[in-house]
């Protein structure tokens, strides 16, 4: 998981399972800066997707459309 962890330093899903892994071994520091980083990395990732949404209404782009072109990039 480490080596995940380095190869995808913002994976949601690799901080969860590291914190579940140190959880599960009574690390409970280890675990919990690990939860934090899942929910930091879903709260940014959340913003981008309002920015994305919020600067297609801008431009007059149905908010379908906006997704379409954006998972293409």
């Amino acid at each position: 998981m480490k080596i995940a962890e380095e190869q995808n330093p913002n994976d949601q899903n690799v901080h969860w399972r590291l914190g579940r892994f140190y959880q599960e071994m009574g690390e409970k520091v280890e675990a919990k800066a690990e939860f934090d980083k899942t929910r930091n990395l879903e709260k940014t990732s959340d913003e981008t997707v309002f920015k994305k949404l919020n600067e297609a209404q801008a431009k007059g782009q149905p908010a379908g459309k906006a997704q379409s072109v954006s998972a293409n990039n």
